[in-house]
């Protein structure tokens, strides 16, 4: 995987990846007190990346799924937001502006990357993919193109395996994959796509019933994993952009 090297350097997604992983097996496992381990833990995931807020209607529906009611402790998932509320304060108390990190994210000088429908998004990147040389970033933008195609593919087969079971996944999962999915695609045009995907566990639960008894299949796909995390590597310590 070429974005695998982000796991390795200064970057947030490997506490976040452990974070959210820790929060869904306590959600799943549902023993007592798991909800509430699972709210914490959840929090720290937020206070991490901003993608932990979606773990936030997960938790919930995996509460309700299994208790089949609507009890109290539905309320310890609030504090999941609370590490942006916090931000949102410093960011006030700074600038005077609660969403300051959102307008710099829409001003020009950013790349005026504003909120938009997936398929505008994913027009505008196939676009710039085939305009730009390959030398000018025209490479990043046909593999957002792809990872967020291949993401879409990925959270339809997680809703289907809800129904049909191939193999079975929790809805509960299928949803947290979905709010992991939506933030990069829903812009103007799709950005860091690979790097949410990592985030995405349901994805190494598919991939480990897969592989599972096959040595030779798991083999073959960690030497392609490795060569494409070299390639990424490579890419990363050349001074390049790569998400």
């Amino acid at each position: 995987y070429p974005y695998a090297i982000f796991l390795t350097v200064f970057y947030t997604e490997a506490p976040f990846l452990a974070a959210a992983s820790a929060t869904l097996y306590h959600m799943r496992r549902g023993a007592e007190g798991d909800h509430a381990k699972a709210c914490v833990l959840a929090m720290l995931a937020t206070a991490t990346r901003i993608t932990g807020l979606a773990l936030l209607f997960p938790i919930i529906l995996e509460r309700i799924l299994q208790r089949r009611a609507l009890d109290w402790q539905l309320l310890l998932a609030g504090p999941v937001v609370l590490p942006v509320g916090a931000f949102m304060l410093y960011a006030h108390a700074r600038t005077g502006d609660s969403l300051a990190w959102f307008h710099i994210e829409v001003s020009e000088s950013y790349g005026s990357r504003g909120l938009d429908w997936p398929w505008n998004g994913l027009r505008v990147t196939w676009d710039s993919a085939r305009s730009l040389p390959a030398d000018q970033y025209g490479f990043i933008f046909t593999m957002e193109a792809f990872f967020g195609v291949l993401g879409v593919i990925i959270v339809a087969v997680q809703w289907l395996g809800t129904v049909w079971p191939f193999p079975r996944i929790a809805p509960s999962l299928a949803l947290y994959s979905t709010g992991v999915l939506l933030p990069p695609i829903c812009l103007t045009y799709w950005r860091s796509v690979p790097r949410y995907l990592m985030s995405m566990v349901p994805i190494y639960l598919l991939a480990a019933d897969v592989l599972r008894n096959r040595e030779s299949l798991r083999i073959g796909v960690l030497a392609t994993s490795a060569a494409l995390m070299a390639f990424g590597t490579f890419v990363l310590t050349s001074g390049r952009f790569l998400a």
